[in-house]
């Protein structure tokens, strides 16, 4: 028999728009009765503002939100984050005003137009930053297990503010793609008795056709078989993001960084990151912190994409519209 299976998210903010109220945001996850995978609905999400589809951009720009945060943006309650934001020098931290998880963060770093302006230390404060908000909200809710740091930079990678900033998303479930890749992981270790990350970064480094760096068990490589343009993995031998040391957060944002650099010296001006954590709550040595990333298509003038890291790399569409909705207003339009 079909079933349809949705989960009920509650979660709350404190809303900049009124005053720094609570408000309670609802989010639906549904999975499709044939293939299993899951999708999430928050119909709020239509509202957010787009930045490049105004017609008045430079208006839009200069009155940007994350640039004056302290008054527009919304806060945690205490229980989860004390004070309700993170601050780290130019890094700050604070919820999605529009979340599609329980935990859902914005992490902004300061206001530049180009990839080759955003520093070793920009980086470097905004994954403390995002660590810190993620053991807090694990040690405030240790079901929430499942950890993602992200990047959505320009509208053709789907950022809605032009302002750079990452996503945080702490959830009790994982998303499609780390259950896919999970489930691979896990039977190559039976199968082969070594992990998967191990092995490959290994067979890359001796080949030297797509192997970029290593340090501290940090390495990065040109994908053997890319999603989009340009794209590069990331594996970090520690297996979730409580096993980093200081040294070895360095060391990703620097690499993430260099990244950067070479994106803007090739013309890009638009890419996604998603940076995997393993399973909080214990430690799989077949597991690797990994992280890919990619360019997307030049930005210009009214130009955005609804494809960013959740539909790209997590493979779970957000959406806005919600299907009861739908078919009630599409009805009108079937007469006898």
């Amino acid at each position: 028999m079909i079933e349809f299976r949705r989960e009920i998210i509650k979660t709350k903010i404190l809303d900049p728009r009124n005053d720094f109220s609570e408000r309670e945001v609802i989010i639906e996850r549904r999975q499709d009765p044939l293939t299993n995978e899951w999708c999430r609905i928050n119909i709020e999400r239509a509202k957010r503002p787009k930045q490049a589809e105004s017609k008045e951009l430079e208006v839009e720009v200069k009155k940007c939100p994350f640039c004056e945060f302290e008054k527009y943006t919304p806060k945690f309650p205490d229980n989860v984050i004390e004070g309700g934001r993170i601050v780290k020098d130019n890094a700050k931290l604070f919820p999605n005003l529009f979340p599609f998880a329980k935990y859902h963060a914005v992490c902004a770093m300061k206001h530049v137009f180009n990839l080759k302006e955003m520093s070793y230390d920009d980086w470097i404060n905004c994954f403390f930053a995002c660590m810190e908000f993620i053991k807090k909200v694990y040690e405030s809710d240790d079901s929430a297990r499942f950890a993602s740091i992200n990047f959505n930079f320009m509208p053709p990678a789907a950022a809605s503010i032009l302002h750079p900033h990452l996503q945080i998303v702490v959830d009790e479930k994982p998303s499609n793609a780390y259950i896919k890749i999970f489930c691979k992981l896990e039977e190559f270790y039976k199968n082969e008795k070594q992990s998967f990350f191990d092995e490959l970064v290994c067979i890359e480094r001796e080949q030297d056709n797509r192997f970029i760096y290593e340090k501290n068990g940090v390495s990065f490589l040109a994908t053997f078989a890319p999603k989009r343009n340009h794209e590069i993995l990331c594996v970090c031998e520690a297996s979730n993001f409580f096993e980093l040391t200081e040294s070895d957060v360095k060391v990703i944002a620097k690499g993430i960084a260099n990244v950067m650099y070479y994106y803007a010296d090739i013309g890009v001006n638009s890419c996604n990151f998603s940076m995997f954590s393993g399973d909080l709550k214990e430690n799989k040595e077949y597991f690797a912190i990994i992280t890919k990333i990619c360019s997307r298509p030049p930005f210009k003038a009214n130009y955005s994409s609804d494809i960013g890291f959740m539909e790209l790399y997590h493979e779970e569409p957000v959406i806005s519209t919600l299907p009861e909705y739908v078919a009630k207003d599409v009805k009108k339009f079937f007469k006898p």
